[in-house]
């Protein structure tokens, strides 16, 4: 290495997959008290939902208010808004990261003149490439 150009810092991907788990926790947490502000405002929208649980039996006689449908409605509300929210942070972590553009440009390089092996190996992919455009233009 000459003495003139500094030393290239590499960035540590060690603790990527710590970070997307504290990511899911911390979303979690958001989703656990985001989901009672979301059953109420799905309760204002719906008023029978909210007020009255009907019978299968007899849909206008209402059941008892300690008979409850779904005893851990929001429990469900908050997995529902976990997953919702953690779909959209991963949506939102692909778009900003995309892929290398470096890693394209060497693609289309092909493979070092050192390793003959590959060398070779790139020249058979590109003849039986060639070979196959030929048949379609006949």
């Amino acid at each position: 290495m000459s003495a003139g150009r500094p030393k290239k810092k590499r960035r540590s991907k060690a603790l990527l997959p710590l970070m997307g788990l504290m990511l899911a926790v911390l979303l979690g947490v958001v989703a656990y008290f985001l989901a009672p502000i979301a059953l109420d405002g799905l309760a204002s929208v719906n008023e029978e939902w909210h007020g009255r649980v009907y019978q299968a039996d007899d849909p206008t006689t209402p059941v008892d208010e300690s008979q409850e449908f779904l005893p851990n409605y929001e429990y469900l509300m908050a997995i529902i808004l976990w997953v919702v929210l953690l779909a959209f942070a991963m949506t939102v972590v692909a778009m900003a990261v995309g892929s290398a553009p470096e890693k394209e440009t060497l693609k289309m390089m092909g493979p070092s003149p050192a390793d003959k092996k590959a060398v070779a190996k790139q020249l058979k992919k590109d003849l039986r490439e060639a070979k196959k455009r030929a048949k379609k233009r006949k």
